[in-house]
């Protein structure tokens, strides 16, 4: 869990990120956030305006939610989920975070995406960043499972998916 003092503007990006990471309004949980590699420079360290260098931080959030609340109905296949003891599914998110290395220089602008089939809209160069931001992308794509290099959970289809129109 992210308890660093020292970076109040982070831990502001990541309660976005928990509170942003579904693309339509259901119930739910973050139980915590985890950072999984240290800021890396960005942009081959390259300055940003008067922003100056970027860093990139990667992580995970971890929630929970109630696959019988009302709000919960759009998530495809919840029904089939593994449950916990108290009836609840767990679920992991990733997220990316792009921003000054120094946080003094944001510029309290931030772009967060949420991602759609494996899809990345953090500038991939310097040229493509707007001075100061801060670039938030997060989501979670289960059919795209193999792209993965760690294990996230995933519905067992025991049954052909339901198609709403």
């Amino acid at each position: 869990m992210v308890t660093n003092n020292k970076f109040p503007l982070l831990r502001s990006s990541l309660l976005i990120l928990a509170s942003a990471s579904w693309v339509a309004p259901v119930a739910a949980h973050v139980a915590s956030i985890v950072i999984d590699s240290p800021a890396a420079p960005a942009f081959a360290g390259a300055p940003i305006g008067t922003a100056g260098a970027y860093v990139t931080l990667k992580g995970r959030v971890f929630g929970e939610l109630d696959p019988r609340d009302h709000h919960n109905v759009i998530i495809q296949d919840l029904e089939l989920a593994p449950k916990d003891v108290h009836g609840m599914v767990h679920y992991t998110a990733t997220f990316q975070i792009t921003m000054p290395a120094d946080l003094s220089k944001a510029s309290g602008l931030m772009f967060n995406e949420v991602a759609n089939r494996g899809g990345n809209a953090i500038p991939s160069t310097a040229a493509a960043v707007v001075p100061g931001a801060i670039y938030l992308e997060s989501g979670w794509q289960g059919d795209l499972l193999a792209h993965c290099a760690t294990d996230y959970p995933c519905t067992p289809r025991t049954q052909p998916a339901i198609r709403r129109r």
